[in-house]
């Protein structure tokens, strides 16, 4: 069988690492990742292989030559453009032939049992195998579902957390008969795990999965690079290295001095030196011709042919090749710092900091954020709901704005709208200039809440949107993609990486414009007002508002439209509460809260009873007032655009609208409306796990399959006598979140409860 080397990536996420080779040439244990990958390769008896080249392809070409000295044939096969994954992999069918071919990534640390993975997939008659992995951290990576016989039910590329049903995830590691790497279409710009797989697997193809057990990693970020390094020290990783072990997880090629205190796990390659009274680990690897001076300390770093002056200090940080550290200087954990940087004496590099080739810093001084020629920014992250929140003096600062703005450029037309308040203001202008600069269009709103943002969306045929707001010292920015909803994963990655700081800017030579268009406000009035019934459809009702914002003073708008007589708050009439975001709940005539969900099932309820038969609602509609609806013979659809569907229930102004106008025409009171809808309540509980999200996902999915009807997609559906329960991973930490419904109080706790007892079993 012959191989096919995907070594042409460019290893973004690993900068400053790979600024100056591809991401397979990233030294790992005194060898390039992909030097690993050709002897995984040999030990499997493949020895005929061709590597895929794209970025810095003179690196690898020099590095390896035709192969003969690893006892192996290497050709090589460069692509002018980038092609993708299987695009690449195509161009090489003529070297493939008339046999099954094994594709595996080169930037990836593995000691699968490959021949293994080949029986399975030939007594499979499969037409593609691939091989999986469990990983705890998996939102990185494409996830395959597959049945108990190892046969593909779907993949989820990329997910976010809300998303993940398996810790089952593609290595990039295939074996593809002859008819189909032929059949992916030569000459295209194309991806395995996004455009050829699900294609086969909906034409019927036999794809399996298999997971072969051993080692698997992604090097494809400085955590999982570092973390990969300590599996090698612990053991875990059949991975063949230069240094004998000479103590007990101490393993050197070179020699070393006597008061050298070397603390398990360490490896120190041959052409170390390490001066007396030094201290290196645990946890440290130390390759080329590094250098450590006396009283220096080296713990959980990797450094190659660096040097680290006396008294030094590296605990966590990776130090490429030919960096400098002055004596006494500090580098603190997650640092990065690439080929040829300096540290002066008495320097610091504060934790997670990054330093690109050849920056330096100077005596004395404290480096803090990622530096590119004394540039230096803070990272911050995306949050769940497509959302960036952080103190506008140190993390969404204007110039966190200008990034965002020229990542969601590409978009095209990009909305973007504020509350009014300063900091917002500047920071949405901000942004508004990062999307001239990235080459799109920055349309400017005048939408003064974040609902009514994503509703102009599809108003005025934009691409995207963008919403700042202010709370206390905190600045939020709320985005929405096109048709008003979020932003896919793809975009979730981009943002992170301009929000860090490691996404390049965009040429200054590339700009667009700015545009405005007014009339949001308007628009958002005109159709909660004419889905409700028109002008003066609500006649006759009182009914008060409260609430601070924009979002309260829209509502008190619509009702007035509607012909509402909107008063202060007085006893015996509905009361209205809309927040800073344009969600709404209620008080009813006989002072019974209503919140939101409940509001929702009101909306739903009239509008059924009115006869509409096409109802828009948001995707946590009550599954009770799912069934309602039906046997009214309404249809509830999630998937329609803002606006393009009447009534459209999906915002708390809309629903309050809705109800306002029905009650003025049945004469019927908010009170009476809620006796009508099905009992319901839920529950929530945010379960601390001790096996990873992901995990814990496949295995409630596979333990309690039962339950879910078959049907295994994100969140985690499962129905039971006593309601229904959905279950998704939670975006920060090792947990899962868990929401039941059932109809009342007692029994969606007593449901919630079961289940949070059926996640700490896993």
């Amino acid at each position: 069988m012959k191989a096919i080397i995907m070594a042409g990536g460019e290893g973004t996420r690993l900068r400053p690492m790979t600024c100056r080779r591809p991401k397979p040439m990233v030294d790992f244990f005194g060898k390039p990742v992909v030097h690993h990958i050709v002897e995984l390769l040999k030990r499997n008896g493949i020895t005929d292989i061709c590597m895929t080249l794209g970025y810095m392809p003179e690196v690898v070409m020099d590095r390896f030559g035709d192969g003969a000295s690893m006892g192996v044939s290497i050709r090589y096969s460069v692509e002018r453009e980038p092609m993708g994954t299987a695009g690449g992999v195509r161009a090489c069918a003529d070297f493939a032939g008339d046999d099954d071919v094994i594709v595996i990534s080169g930037d990836a640390v593995c000691d699968a049992d490959l021949d293994r993975c080949v029986r399975f997939h030939k007594a499979r008659g499969a037409d593609v195998t691939i091989v999986l992995s469990r990983q705890t951290q998996v939102l990185e990576y494409g996830l395959v579902v597959t049945d108990g016989e190892g046969k593909i039910k779907s993949f989820i590329e990329k997910p976010t957390w809300d998303g993940v049903v398996t810790d089952m995830v593609n290595t990039g590691i295939y074996i593809l008969t002859p008819a189909a790497l032929r059949a992916i279409p030569a000459g295209k710009r194309l991806d395995f795990g996004r455009d050829i797989f699900p294609s086969m697997l909906a034409s019927g193809a036999k794809l399996y999965g298999i997971y072969p057990g051993g080692y698997w990693c992604d090097v494809g970020s400085p955590g999982a690079y570092l973390e990969c390094c300590r599996h090698v020290l612990e053991g875990r990783v059949g991975l063949k290295t230069e240094a004998p072990e000479i103590k007990k997880g101490i393993y050197s090629a070179a020699a070393l001095p006597e008061n050298v205190r070397l603390v398990p796990p360490v490896y120190i390659g041959g052409e170390c030196t390490i001066a007396p009274g030094a201290k290196v680990g645990p946890f440290a690897v130390l390759t080329g011709s590094t250098t450590v001076g006396e009283g220096a300390e080296i713990s959980g770093s990797v450094l190659t042919s660096a040097r680290v002056r006396s008294g030094a200090r590296v605990t966590g940080s990776i130090l490429c090749q030919g960096v400098s550290v002055g004596t006494e200087a500090v580098i603190m954990g997650g640092s990065v710092l690439g080929d040829g940087c300096v540290v002066g004496d008495g320097a610091c590099v504060a934790a997670d900091g990054r330093m690109w080739p050849g920056v330096s810093a100077r005596r004395g001084e404290c480096v803090i954020g990622e530096v590119r020629s004394d540039d230096a920014s803070r990272a911050v992250s995306m949050g769940p709901g497509g959302t960036v929140t952080g103190n506008m003096f140190f993390t969404v600062t204007p110039e966190t704005a200008l990034h965002i703005g020229e990542i969601m450029a590409d978009l095209g037309r990009v909305g973007i709208s504020c509350d009014g308040s300063p900091a917002a203001l500047t920071a949405a202008q901000a942004a508004g200039c990062g999307v001239c600069s990235g080459g799109g269009t920055a349309v400017t709103l005048d939408a003064g809440f974040e609902r009514e943002a994503s509703f102009a969306v599809n108003e005025f045929g934009l691409d995207a949107c963008l919403f700042v707001s202010r709370e206390g010292d905190d600045l939020r920015v709320a985005l929405f993609g096109r048709e008003g909803g979020g932003l896919d994963s793809a975009y979730h990655r981009k943002l992170n990486s301009a929000l860090s700081g490691r996404a390049g800017r965009i040429p200054s030579a590339i700009t667009g414009g700015m545009t405005m268009i007014t009339g949001s406000q308007d628009a958002y009035i005109a159709f909660a007002v004419n889905q409700s019934g028109g002008e003066g459809a609500g006649g006759g009702l009182c009914a008060a508002v409260t609430g601070a914002g924009a979002a309260a003073r829209r509502l008190k708008t619509v009702l007035t439209r509607l012909g509402c007589t909107v008063e202060d708050g007085t006893a015996g009439i509905p009361v209205f509460t809309a927040d800073a975001y344009g969600n709404v709940t209620a008080v009813s005539e006989d002072e019974m809260p209503v919140d939101a969900p409940h509001l929702l099932a009101a909306a739903v309820w009239c509008a059924a009873e009115s006869g509409e038969r096409a109802i828009a609602v948001p995707d946590d509609i009550p599954d009770r007032v799912v069934a309602a609806a039906e046997r009214y013979g309404a249809a509830l659809m999630t998937d329609v655009p803002p606006g393009k569907s009447r009534p459209d229930l999906r915002h708390g102004i809309f629903c309050a609208a809705y109800i306002a106008g029905f009650m003025a025409r049945r004469g019927m009171k908010l009170s009476e409306i809620m006796r009508e809808l099905p009992a319901f309540a839920f529950a929530g509980e945010r379960v601390e796990i001790n096996v990873g999200r992901a995990a814990a996902m496949r295995r409630l999915a596979d333990a309690y399959a039962a339950e879910t009807a078959g049907e295994i997609g994100a969140p985690l559906v499962f129905r039971t006598d006593g309601g229904v329960v959905k279950v998704v991973p939670a975006w920060d930490g090792e947990a899962l979140q868990i929401t039941a419904e059932g109809t009342d109080d007692k029994a969606a706790g007593r449901l919630a409860d079961s289940f949070r007892r059926r996640a700490l079993q896993l």
